[in-house]
């Protein structure tokens, strides 16, 4: 026996009501040994704190295997796997401590993952995996109070699994990540969560129920999702939505759905769609009557925003939309979102052109701004200057005096000589400015 497991014996033997891990794992954790001595003297209360904390979480990934020295990998997954499987079917048999499990993280390996030159062991790894994936459903069904659930990496969601997920009446947040989908019919009950998340994940029969969903995220595949919750009629819990956009027929689709959600908040876009021709978002004038957040491409904000109370507003992407034309463009995008029935507080804006002119234009439109971040395109200009002509030092001396408010200022530095120069820009209380430029 070492020194460092000796003091740890002797506790566990004072108090052996206690199970071994949790010993083990506050022995391991603790960063003061007398500490865990002294809380050991009140046992009731050790069990209290520790238990809890020890057991509310079983996860299994498998970041060892992945990033493993050569030939040493499939050692290190069989270790993992089994020690796995062992505290699984442990916990799922303790009358106690599988009630303290509140979050459950899973990951699966796709095909050919597990390869081995010797047939014999090839199929024990087989078999290895096949014991792990059947202890994941064990852990659903038996971890009955569990508040999130995370599945990950070619694990494939059945009927079974999809049962289990349906029965788990306090699951409130759950991810399915890369997951395959086999489900023959629709689970009943649906699955209900308030944070749902999904990525390359595409249920053809419905599995989803909007009933207490106030989050949702989904990445690729979304159209069939959307369309069986709007067979459930008004979301009046969705409250933040994000959704990333990859084929153009989905417009419709993301359209009607988002005119079904009357509280929301928050929505976040991304697109992958081509730029040629920028698409559209096409809402009816009372939709999102309650929008107050809005991130995404710069072709989706001209079209939602105005009319709708946008407090926060970040534009991921301005390509396609002819921004590096001239001033006027760039005057035209903003007042779109000037029309925002809200005062607009934050703007974060990127790849803009690179002109004084333009921060006239925002202080200009935005007189209550609080927070401003704008990434300025250097390719509209030369490599290594920002250019500053006499008109854009005369704008700025504007936006000193006028545009910043009476408890604020704002500053700049020109270096390089005559009217070429670097340009550096603070404004100060109430308003925070970040000013970025990308090569």
């Amino acid at each position: 026996m070492t020194e460092r497991s000796r003091p740890m014996h002797l506790i566990r033997n004072t108090f052996p009501s206690l199970p071994v891990e949790v010993w083990t794992s506050a022995w391991n954790l603790v960063s003061s040994k007398e500490d865990l001595k002294s809380l050991s003297l009140t046992c009731r209360l050790f069990r209290d704190i520790c238990q809890p904390s020890v057991f509310a979480e079983v996860k299994h990934t498998n970041d060892r295997f992945r990033y493993a020295p050569p030939g040493i990998g499939i050692s290190w997954w069989i270790e993992d796997a089994d020690y796995a499987v062992r505290r699984i079917y442990g916990l799922s048999q303790h009358p106690i401590h599988r009630h303290s499990v509140k979050m459950v993280h899973f990951e699966g390996l796709r095909e050919g993952s597990l390869s081995s030159p010797s047939h014999r062991t090839q199929v024990e790894l087989s078999a290895r995996y096949r014991t792990l994936i059947s202890t994941y459903l064990l852990a659903l069904k038996s971890f009955t109070r569990l508040r999130e659930v995370v599945l990950q990496s070619a694990i494939v969601v059945d009927d079974d699994v999809a049962l289990a997920l349906s029965n788990l009446k306090f699951m409130d947040r759950l991810r399915i990540i890369d997951c395959a989908y086999s489900c023959s019919k629709p689970v009943s009950p649906s699955i209900t969560v308030k944070e749902l998340f999904l990525s390359n994940f595409a249920p053809t029969v419905k599995l989803f129920s909007n009933k207490r969903l106030h989050v949702l995220s989904l990445y690729g595949f979304s159209v069939p999702l959307l369309s069986h919750f709007m067979t459930e009629g008004i979301n009046n819990h969705l409250t933040d939505i994000f959704i990333a956009l990859g084929a153009r027929d989905s417009m419709i689709t993301v359209t009607a759905f988002l005119g079904s959600c009357p509280v929301l908040e928050r929505l976040r876009l991304s697109s992958r769609l081509p730029l040629s021709d920028p698409p559209q978002l096409c809402l009816p004038a009372n939709a999102l009557p309650r929008l107050s957040s809005y991130s995404g491409p710069a072709y989706f904000a001209t079209s939602i925003i105005p009319g709708r109370p946008v407090q926060d507003i970040e534009t991921t992407d301005h390509r396609g939309m002819n921004l590096q034309q001239n001033d006027i463009e760039m005057e035209h995008f903003l007042g779109s979102l000037h029309r925002s029935t809200g005062h607009i507080r934050k703007l974060h804006i990127c790849h803009i052109p690179l002109s004084a002119t333009t921060l006239v234009f925002i202080f200009q439109f935005f007189p209550r701004l609080r927070s401003l971040e704008v990434g300025f395109d250097r390719s509209t200009a030369r490599k290594d200057q920002f250019p500053i002509t006499a008109h854009d030092r005369d704008e700025l001396a504007l936006v000193r005096e006028h545009g910043c408010g009476p408890a604020s200022a704002c500053s700049w530095q020109d270096t390089g000589g005559g009217d070429d120069g670097s340009l550096k820009v603070r404004l100060l209380s109430p308003v925070s400015l970040i000013i970025c430029l990308s090569h």
